[in-house]
């Protein structure tokens, strides 16, 4: 994933992936490279619960919750 948005924070402090900065092409093929060699390695568990955390599915029933509660206010 590319530096661009808030969520690249959390990949490598979490272990479950890897972000190069936007706009430099050859260091995400270089990153690529390294990924399909296999020299990253992610925790599967950390994986799951990344992907938990953050799918679209979570991620639109807080933002439907937060503006239902806005709306009630």
């Amino acid at each position: 994933m590319t530096a661009t948005t808030g969520i690249a924070e959390f990949l490598p402090t979490h272990g479950v992936g890897v972000v190069v900065p936007p706009n430099d092409p050859a260091t995400l093929a270089a990153t690529i490279d390294e990924v399909l060699a296999g020299r990253f390695a992610t925790d599967p568990a950390a994986q799951r619960a990344f992907v938990e955390r953050f799918s679209p599915e979570r991620i639109a029933s807080e933002v439907l919750r937060f503006y239902a509660e806005s709306a009630a206010r």
